[in-house]
């Protein structure tokens, strides 16, 4: 992960010093009390940031995340992408990734994990470990790291979250290492509202102590 170390961003600094002030005034102000027991963290439709979870609920000890966006290949080599700035820059101007630009900027064969370990370095996280698997509902990949002295796991799970693709297998892998006690929203703001995630919904509201929108 050496490549990885002094990664920096043209946009991040303006980002840490506009973005991250407010959402720590918000954590503080109004979320903390609400997310203090706080031990994971579920992000449907999160795709690969990690960001905003990392920076809204800092104590949580795993997180998450589902998303289109391709796992990559156990076999490829962990360099930095050329275009891993242009792959970031909607997340750090925008707040978000735009899922029709990832499918036409991430390379294949590295998929997400780049924009995750440049994430963490810039947030001053520090990687340990990284695992992918395959499970029957999708690729994954698992990251260790420590943030803010706490070490951390981040799990990221390819697949589709429609009923279809929400299977009673994806539901076990969460409920058996304990990944959900508080439910992040951010990310494909109005799929909920539609009938093909209707069991996305009824899972979420059934099971999250919290649900931050």
């Amino acid at each position: 992960y050496d490549d990885f170390k002094n990664y920096q961003h043209p946009r991040f600094n303006k980002f840490k010093t506009t973005t991250f002030p407010r959402l720590e005034k918000f954590v503080d102000q109004d979320l903390k009390s609400l997310t203090e027991e706080t031990k994971a963290v579920f992000y449907p439709f999160g795709g690969p940031d990690i960001s905003y979870p990392l920076m809204l609920f800092p104590q949580a000890q795993s997180y998450l995340l589902i998303g289109l966006e391709p796992v990559g290949s156990v076999d490829s080599n962990l360099e930095i992408p050329n275009n891993l700035n242009n792959q970031l820059d909607s997340l750090f101007r925008r707040s978000f990734f735009v899922t029709s630009d990832m499918s036409r900027i991430i390379n294949n064969k590295q998929g997400v994990l780049p924009l995750f370990l440049a994430q963490i370095v810039l947030l001053g996280g520090e990687v340990e470990d990284i695992k992918y698997s395959k499970h029957s509902f999708g690729k994954g990949l698992e990251i260790t790291f420590k943030y803010l002295k706490l070490e951390k796991k981040l799990f990221y799970i390819q697949t589709n979250l429609t009923n279809q693709g929400l299977s009673d297998d994806l539901i076990k892998f969460i409920e058996d290492n304990n990944l959900f006690d508080t439910c992040m929203l951010k990310a494909s703001s109005y799929a909920f509202h539609q009938n093909i995630f209707s069991k996305l919904r009824s899972f979420v509201i059934t099971n999250a102590n919290v649900i931050v929108q």
